[in-house]
């Protein structure tokens, strides 16, 4: 059975993708005063199908053995609770997790224990990370590991650019040169290491030498771009959205104008999908993910609750809606 696990501004919820019905479960975290939101998806542990990990940005990180279930806090090791990605490396089962303030842990044990890469503090322009909002402290937004090589890692900041390691955190190095500092998410592409794209505030990036230096893509005529998403079992193909306006327009009458754009060439060249997509879509995108199983299926959250189907045939449909502000997506098999 395929289940949608559902992160929003009000706990997770959970959907089978299997049966013909609309009925989501809360599943839990429904305390935003004390949990706060689940920004990055629910990692499904690669070993252990029924072992699930979570992060919230007041909380920290939590673990389910069993489904989702029940939950244990897991967060031996971790000094800053405002998590806002996690992520599994395929080769070694290593859990990764971004903070904000903008800090990088690894767990090497299932969540068991955390340890922080302090040599992050030395990165050349780390007192350049700033972010615009208050608290105006930087946050690790995203991280990317390349396909079958887990030496290399790529993190996105909001605002900070990106760094990289190609020695698995040994050492880090900045990505600045052409790029917008404000990134939000960041991909390599599986079947070439030396192409990274990075969805930034102000436009879609590309680059050929392995994140050294960015050239910003054609095609997406929105510059705010909230996702970029690569997929091994896909390789040529990208997928990224984008939206007119910052997120403080999303809930005034200006609203996203958001759009779902797609390349077949490694982000080379970028079309829009229109199929199925209203004229003007008001709300904005915090979350998508690429089903695990169907590489043809990407599945997009908006803040309004609902949550699309794009088909790389070209078109579009909402799947979902009726829930609080979606902020996160992944599929458990």
């Amino acid at each position: 059975m395929a289940t949608m696990l559902i992160g929003t501004s009000q706990g997770l919820y959970a959907k089978s993708l299997d049966e013909n019905t609309d009925s989501a479960s809360q599943v839990a975290f429904a305390d935003n005063h004390k949990y706060g939101d689940i920004r990055s998806p629910v990692v499904c542990d690669s070993e252990d199908s029924k072992r699930l990990y979570l992060g919230t940005t007041r909380s920290g990180i939590w673990r389910s053995d069993d489904g989702g279930t029940s939950w244990t806090e897991i967060n031996d090791g971790l000094v800053h609770k405002e998590v806002w990605w996690l992520a599994q490396q395929a080769e070694t089962g290593h859990l990764y997790a971004g903070t904000g303030p903008a800090g990088l842990y690894k767990s090497i044990d299932q969540g068991r224990h955390w340890e922080e890469f302090d040599n992050l503090w030395q990165v050349e322009g780390r007192a350049d990370w700033h972010l615009h909002l208050p608290p105006y402290f930087p946050r690790m937004r995203n991280i990317a590991f390349a396909h079958n090589d887990p030496s290399v890692i790529v993190c996105a900041i909001e605002e900070g650019w990106l760094i990289r390691t190609s020695d698995g955190g040994n050492s880090w190095s900045a990505s600045r040169h052409g790029l917008n500092p404000d990134v939000h998410t960041v991909t390599i592409m599986p079947d070439d290491p030396h192409i990274v794209l990075a969805a930034t505030g102000d436009g879609l990036y590309r680059s050929t030498d392995s994140g050294i230096t960015f050239a910003r893509c054609a095609g997406i005529d929105k510059p705010y771009v909230t996702h970029v998403l690569s997929n091994p079992k896909a390789p040529k193909m990208v997928f990224a959205v984008a939206s007119d306006n910052r997120p403080r327009y999303w809930r005034m009458d200006e609203g996203a104008g958001t759009g779902f754009f797609l390349s077949s060439d490694s982000g080379r060249w970028w079309c829009e999908i229109t199929a199925g997509v209203p004229p003007y879509v008001h709300a904005g995108s915090y979350a998508a993910t690429w089903d695990p199983i169907d590489e043809h299926i990407i599945h997009v959250g908006l803040g309004d609750g609902s949550v699309w189907r794009v088909d790389l045939d070209g078109s579009a449909s909402q799947w979902q809606a009726g829930f609080p502000s979606v902020t996160a997506l992944a599929i458990s098999r």
